[in-house]
């Protein structure tokens, strides 16, 4: 019985430790975009997403990451319908990066977001 309340005690301390951390999620799906593991990415962004909803905070580090996977699945998307919805949410999320983040990182962005309205105007959106 004491052994069992230590392992559920170590048990909950890893959880805690591992599994409530938003930017170790973000980190781990940036890592999956860059590999191309795009439904991985999609779940740790998520899992973020789910934390920081909870705990009623917001990160710009979210939303440039759900950019940059929503942008890389557009890139390698052969379907026309799915790219433009693909690009629109990229746009989406890059314009609350945009807003809410700093540093140069910003100014690519708005460089990106320049070349994204280009793309989307190519494939016929109003």
């Amino acid at each position: 019985r004491a052994r069992t309340t230590e392992v559920a005690d170590k048990t909950r301390g890893y959880l805690k430790a591992w599994t409530g951390d938003v930017q170790l999620f973000i980190s781990s799906a940036n890592a999956a975009t860059a590999a191309g593991n795009f439904a991985d990415a999609q779940q740790n962004l998520d899992k973020a997403a789910r934390l920081l909803h909870k705990s009623g905070t917001k990160n710009a580090s979210l939303d440039h990451a759900y950019g940059r996977l929503y942008d890389q699945m557009a890139g390698h998307t052969r379907d026309a319908a799915a790219k433009l919805k693909l690009l629109q949410q990229a746009q989406d999320a890059y314009r609350k990066f945009a807003r809410t983040g700093q540093g140069p990182l910003v100014q690519r962005v708005n460089e990106r977001l320049t070349e994204i309205a280009d793309e989307l105007k190519e494939l016929g959106t109003p």
